[in-house]
This record gives C-alpha cells, structure tokens and sequence, in this order.
C-alpha cells in the first residue's frame, strides 16, 4: 500500500510562535504521548519561521515538518505511528533521520521505518555519533607538531579562513562526496557571518590557494561538525591531522570541551581515523531515509 494515494502534499508555512505551538499543542490532545524521528530545539523553530523555512502539513496520524534546507527539505514525522502519514515528493528531495540508541530498535522506530517505506522512502545509510575530548584530540596529535613546521617551510600553512573564502570552502565539502548536503547544517550568509571567527580554518599553498579545509561551528559549549576535506592534488599529504590539531587547538582557545559529529557506518577509514585520534564511538545511530524528487 502507499500511504500518499488520494492525498495531495500541500505543504502550509509556519510563520509565528504561536501558531507552531498550537499545532503541537494539538498533536498532544489527539494523540495523547506522540512519537517523531527528530525533536526541534525551540531556538531552531524560532529561527526556522523566522527565515520563512518552516512548512507543515496535518495527517490522519498527526503533522508532517519540512524545514527548507535549500538543496532538501529536514523531514519530521510527529503524532501518533499506528496512523496514516503522507509525505509527497516534493521539488527538492526530502531526507528524514531517524535518530536512535544503538542497543535495540524500539515499537516507534520500526513505526518509523515502515512509514517511511510506505511513502517511497528509501533507506540510504546509517551514521554513528563521533564524540571527542579537546584534549585528548590535542594530545593524540602532538607528534604532528614538526610535521607542521615541516609543511610551513614548503609554503603550506593552516590559517582561519576569511569571509571572502566561505563560500569556496562550502563548495569544496559539498563536492567532494566525503558528507551529503543534509549532513551539513543549512546558514544563511548573515549567519555565516557571525560564526566565531575560526570557525572555518583552511590549508592554504604559497600562492595563498585553498588546499583543504574544515568547518565547525559551536552550539550550546559543543561543537557540531568539524567536516575536513581536501583538494585532488593535496590528498595524502599528511593535511588532515594537520587541521584536526588546529582545530583542536581552537577549540582550546575557545574554552570548548567536546566536539561531535556523524559518520557513515560503512566508511570505515573515517572511523579508524577519528579512533585514532581521540574520538570514540557512541551509542546513538541515525538511519538516513531519502525520498526522491517529483521528476525522479
């Protein structure tokens, strides 16, 4: 069976407060304890309808979310699994997470997972949760410190990035395969803008071109991210525990204890480097589900 039959996907813009809260009010008093496969932060909401990013539509089982993420739409399922969920394709793809502790698939998960099915979702993969220590991170590391030198006396130096350079910076971690668009957390310009200073560190070469480089920002004390990737040409050049130090060393300055971040379950040479170099595996897991564009 699917799901979407007979239904037309319209898709309402949430623009106040106040009218998010009396949707999830309403959610409660039909469905008693609701279930969903992510949770907003109340300042994420706030700043969702403020950027007009904020769409819903209701349901036999409750609301369909969608938060605009410029190349997808975030997909959240809310109100009670039993019941009937449509969500329609849409002109950008749609991508739901379907967040979880790894010591067992509870009732509302596997509800999850066949709504998803049963509205054209396909699961794409799975992600762990990589946490480290700041120092611990800088203490596996330090034996890169003469390699740095090293690479500075061939020209090559880690540097925090300048505004003028974000925009090539985000293109080079969305192009090159290491993370998918929805892994990175959608910011306007203004947005960017306001990020800490060194929030984006780069490799830069002599001619003071951008070799590789990092992205981390800092919500709450932690920080979220810390994607690395580098240019064909500068792979294998010893760069990226390069930035994993500077990074690190930042995060020092910046009074920060921990970072986290997702990676793919299969990719197995992250995962090894990120052990190796103080992070650790966590217990919590995300199934990534993709729901293909309209034309497709």
């Amino acid at each position: 069976m699917n799901i979407q039959e007979g239904h037309e996907g319209v898709m309402e813009a949430i623009v106040s407060a106040e009218q998010y809260k009396s949707i999830i009010t309403g959610i409660k008093e039909r469905h008693g304890n609701p279930s969903g496969n992510l949770y907003f932060m109340y300042r994420d909401v706030l700043r969702y309808i403020a950027q007009g990013r904020l769409f819903a539509e209701e349901c036999d089982g409750g609301y369909v979310f969608y938060v605009d993420g410029h190349t997808y739409y975030q997909t959240v399922i809310y109100g009670d699994l039993t019941k009937d969920f449509w969500v329609m394709p849409q002109d950008k793809k749609c991508i739901a997470r379907l967040v979880y502790d790894g010591k067992g698939a509870a009732a509302a998960q596997q509800g999850l997972s066949c709504i998803l099915q049963q509205n054209g979702f396909r699961k794409t993969a799975t992600t762990v949760l990589v946490q480290g220590r700041t120092e611990e991170i800088l203490e596996k590391c330090r034996g890169i410190e003469r390699y740095i030198k090293k690479m500075e006396t061939q020209g090559y130096f880690c540097v925090m990035a300048q505004e003028s350079q974000f925009e090539e910076i985000d293109k080079l971690i969305s192009d090159s395969g290491v993370v998918k668009d929805y892994h990175m957390t959608y910011m306007t310009h203004e947005e960017k803008k306001a990020l800490r200073k060194g929030s984006y560190l780069c490799m830069i070469n002599k001619d003071n071109e951008i070799c590789g480089a990092s992205l981390a920002t800092i919500v709450d004390g932690m920080a979220q991210g810390g994607a690395v990737v580098m240019k064909e040409g500068y792979k294998l050049k010893g760069f990226t525990p390069i930035l994993t130090y500077n990074r690190a060393k930042w995060l020092r300055e910046q009074n920060v204890e921990y970072t986290q971040g997702w990676i793919v379950t299969t990719n197995v040479d992250s995962i090894r480097y990120h052990t190796g170099t103080g992070f650790h595996l966590m217990d919590r897991y995300a199934d990534e589900w993709l729901l293909s564009l309209k034309e497709d």
